[in-house]
């Protein structure tokens, strides 16, 4: 049976621990916080971008370059992105039904179909299935020159006819 003294010091302990787990969780509301605000102040710019784009490739020749030219889609690529962490819920389980389904919906639309997997929880959900793993990507910390390398890479498959089409699955907030 514990005395007095024991069961001050363990309420004391539990106290501090109470007081370091609020201090950490208004840290991440913080961060949270700032990570909605700029996504959402960037939203506008995506979406414009976006309509620039559907436009002007809808106004010029697919012959003027290789990536605007339509072909019979033999060869497919899915690009499936999730994060690198887990504990965030359904937001890679929600990422992987869908890819799950796409793939089983598409089984017999190509003659084959490679993965571009990018994050280290979509590497690790595909790792023990059979399925045709293109190229991985871990993101670590999101940054221009991932993103070039992976689009470069993607615009190359296209442009060398390493495959017909492309789809990419990915959650947005």
């Amino acid at each position: 049976m514990p005395n007095l003294k024991d069961l001050k010091k363990r309420i004391n302990s539990v106290k501090k621990t109470e007081q370091i787990t609020k201090a950490m969780r208004m840290v991440a509301a913080a961060k949270l916080r700032r990570a909605q605000t700029d996504i959402t102040a960037a939203r506008p710019y995506a979406i414009k971008m976006n309509e620039v784009l559907v436009s002007l490739v809808s106004r010029t020749n697919p012959d003027m370059h290789p990536i605007l030219r339509v072909r019979e889609p033999k060869r497919g690529v899915l690009v499936v992105m999730a994060s690198d962490r887990g504990l965030c819920g359904a937001f890679n389980q929600n990422v992987f039904r869908k890819a799950e389904a796409f793939i089983r919906e598409n089984k017999g639309r190509y003659e084959e179909l490679s993965l571009v997997l990018v994050g280290k929880k979509a590497m690790d959900f595909y790792k023990r299935k059979k399925v045709n793993i293109r190229k991985t990507y871990v993101i670590g910390t999101p940054n221009f020159e991932l993103s070039s390398e992976i689009c470069d890479d993607l615009i190359g498959g296209y442009v060398n006819q390493e495959f017909d089409e492309l789809t990419i699955i990915f959650n947005e907030f």
